[in-house]
């Protein structure tokens, strides 16, 4: 062996909390407060696929949430073209009053595949809008937060027919229910993407496993 790549394992807080309607608008609202703690949004939204695609239609709704101008949304039924365009977006961002590059993405478990293959833009935040099939594929939309030995925060969203499924997760991960206190900490050990400090690399490609 002639020589050692050593990564930084991602670094992320993880959280669930119960939506007992699951709809998008008691997701958002529980949202608001959480990233109002925030300096700057900086995050990927993961939901179904059927999902996105009316979540896109209902662009407006979004942006008003999260406070950002542009989110992005990227799902199966856009062309290639399109999707690129929309991650190229979403690469760039856009810079608010704080100097901080806001970025949302909203899309569904085909990105997390991809962001283990090429380069992707920093985010502070992960929101799971519907729970993933299995924990594998959790971790793997978590991950795209906490990167390069930066902190990061996930939030899962669990419905009353989901909490057999939260409570085995649970057990063999650091995953706890949300409570204000506990995300306040978490927010203030977050760090952002800025036009003078950038924390995403012009090498920030994923290790090879």
């Amino acid at each position: 062996m002639s020589t050692f790549r050593f990564q930084h394992a991602p670094k992320f807080t993880q959280f669930w909390t119960l939506s007992s309607h699951g709809t998008d608008k008691d997701k958002y609202e529980t949202l608001i407060p959480l990233l109002s703690k925030f300096k700057g949004v900086q995050a990927i939204i993961f939901a179904e696929p059927n999902r996105v695609e009316e979540m896109a239609k209902r662009s407006k709704q979004t942006a008003e949430a999260l406070g950002v101008k542009s989110p992005q949304f990227v799902h199966r039924k856009l062309s290639k073209e399109d999707r690129m365009k929309a991650l190229e977006a979403f690469k760039k961002g856009e810079v608010n009053e704080n100097g901080i590059i806001q970025r949302v993405l909203v899309t569904n478990n085909d990105y997390a595949k991809l962001a283990r293959k090429v380069l992707i833009p920093y985010v502070n935040v992960v929101v799971h809008f519907s729970i993933p099939k299995n924990k594998e594929q959790y971790l793997h939309q978590s991950m795209c937060t906490g990167r390069g030995g930066k902190q990061g925060a996930t939030l899962l969203f669990i419905t009353h027919h989901d909490a057999t499924t939260q409570k085995e997760w649970s057990a063999s991960l650091p995953l706890n229910e949300l409570a204000i206190s506990d995300w306040e900490k978490a927010a203030a050990e977050i760090e952002y993407d800025t036009e003078q400090s950038k924390l995403t690399p012009a090498k920030a490609e994923p290790a090879d496993n």
